[in-house]
């Protein structure tokens, strides 16, 4: 590791070469907190660290996926870095492979859920919350649809709040496997606009 001149108070480790370093540091974008991986260059007129464009930036769920492979897979890894060669190659990439593939069907399986009503001005008619292999769902008691779900036979609501929480939550989950700060704040305007849009409609019958 080499003296931080980056200028980044929120650099966590520099390292490599003193003129094309390796940097992380803790980042923010659009208010969304990331850990930023990435290869910086010094810049000759001003003698200061700039960064390029090869590097990434994590949010909290895909780190966590990395950081649990790289210490699941320790020993192969560090294996793969000494020794080298085809056959290490090739065990380190079935490993990974198969821890990897795990961890994305552990991401898409069915979680247990609890379903709510409570309410709050804006025009969202959902929200959903993961509490670890729970996922809680919660209705919007403002909102016109929860307003004609109401108005079902138990028999009818039960199974008419099962089958909508068991799509909405999986859309829920599969939103949050896009990473790109852009697209939680594409997500939230379109279930903004979805939920007003939804409740004209619902208004209007």
């Amino acid at each position: 590791m080499i003296a931080n001149d980056t200028g980044d108070e929120n650099l966590l480790i520099k390292f490599g070469s003193n003129n094309y370093p390796v940097v992380v540091s803790l980042s923010e974008y659009k208010g969304i907190p990331t850990i930023d991986i990435r290869r910086y260059y010094l810049e000759r007129d001003s003698a200061k660290l700039k960064p390029t464009k090869k590097g990434i930036s994590l949010q909290l769920k895909n780190f966590g996926v990395l950081l649990d492979v790289l210490l699941e897979n320790r020993e192969p890894i560090i294996e793969w870095l000494v020794t080298g060669g085809d056959d290490h190659l090739r065990n380190a990439r079935e490993t990974l492979m198969a821890r990897s593939m795990a961890e994305e069907d552990a991401k898409r399986a069915a979680h247990d859920q609890k379903t709510n009503i409570s309410s709050w001005r804006a025009p969202s008619f959902f929200q959903v919350k993961a509490q670890g292999a729970c996922d809680v769902i919660t209705f919007n008691e403002r909102h016109e649809l929860t307003k004609k779900l109401e108005d079902f036979t138990a028999s009818q609501k039960d199974d008419a709040m099962q089958l909508l929480s068991d799509i909405l939550i999986s859309y829920v989950r599969a939103k949050n496997l896009f990473d790109a700060p852009d697209d939680a704040a594409l997500f939230n305007s379109i279930e903004y606009e979805w939920g007003l849009i939804l409740n004209n409609y619902l208004k209007a019958r």
